[in-house]
């Protein structure tokens, strides 16, 4: 695919072209979550015990809430940075894209630790039982809680990368946090001595 500049790229080059250009990365970006969440669940399919799998599928849902509060600030600042490249004012830029990163940095952290102090009903309403609650509130520390904020901000600079036309550094940001995932896991022990098995984030 050709090359282009950003002014290039967001003034000259027609328009289905450059939305070509910026989505493919996109969808690369999206391709990794999905690789992720397979990838846990693959990991932890290998101990043989299906309540870690159980427990895997209970808090998928909660920890997707982190890609949603990624692209909140990250797709927000991404639509508010182009604006402003439109009418000239890249001066602002910089405070825009601090704003998405520390703000959702702060939210995440909230969420992140209301998560963990409220685990019990929150594992409950997720449907844990008395036999994978364990797994759960393991999986639940290691991924939403210690993991959350950066989830959240690798998400965010992927937007904000891209918002700009730095698609270079959007792919080497894409590579960089997608390699280490794909290659390594992390195992936490629990109280029982058996392991959870996660992805590191």
């Amino acid at each position: 695919m050709a090359q282009f500049s950003e002014r290039e790229l967001f003034e000259t080059v027609p328009v289905p072209r450059a939305v070509a250009t910026l989505a493919i990365p996109t969808v690369i970006s999206q391709e990794v979550t999905m690789i992720y969440n397979l990838a846990d669940t693959f990991f932890i399919g290998q101990t043989g015990e299906p309540l870690m799998v159980a427990a895997v599928s209970l808090v998928s849902p909660w920890f997707n809430l982190l890609t949603a509060l990624g692209n909140l600030f990250g797709l927000g600042g991404n639509s508010l940075i182009s604006r402003m490249l439109g009418v000239q004012r890249e001066g602002e830029i910089r405070y825009v894209s601090s704003f998405s990163i520390w703000a959702g940095a702060a939210v995440t952290a909230c969420f992140s630790l209301a998560s963990f102090l409220a685990r019990e009903p929150l594992l409950t309403f997720l449907g844990a039982s008395v036999d994978n609650y364990g797994y759960a509130e393991d999986y639940l520390l290691w991924v939403v809680a210690a993991g959350g904020v950066p989830t959240m901000v690798s998400l965010a600079l992927g937007h904000l990368l891209r918002s700009d036309g730095m698609l270079p550094l959007h792919r080497a940001h894409t590579a960089f946090f997608c390699h280490p995932a794909l290659r390594l896991y992390r195992l936490s022990k629990s109280q029982r001595g058996n392991g959870v098995v996660s992805l590191s984030k």
